[in-house]
C-alpha cells in the first residue's frame, strides 16, 4: 500500500511538473510552488525539532 501511494505522489507530481513547464499552466505553477514552499516549512520543524532535542538533551 505505501507504495502504490507514493508511485501515485511521483505520478502527481511528474504530472505537475509537465502541466508548468510545457504547457505552461499557471495553477499547476501555483500548486508547486505551493509544494514547494511546505516543504521548506517541513525542512525547518525538522531542524527546530532536532535543535529542540539537543537542547532538552543538555549536549
Amino acid at each position: 500500500m505505501r507504495s502504490f501511494i507514493f508511485e501515485a505522489l511521483v505520478l502527481l507530481a511528474l504530472v505537475l511538473a509537465v502541466m508548468a513547464l510545457v504547457f505552461r499552466n499557471q495553477r499547476a505553477r501555483s500548486v508547486l510552488r505551493t509544494l514547494r514552499n511546505a516543504a521548506w516549512l517541513y525542512i525547518a520543524l525538522v531542524f527546530a525539532l532536532g535543535i529542540y532535542r539537543i537542547w532538552q538533551d543538555g549536549i
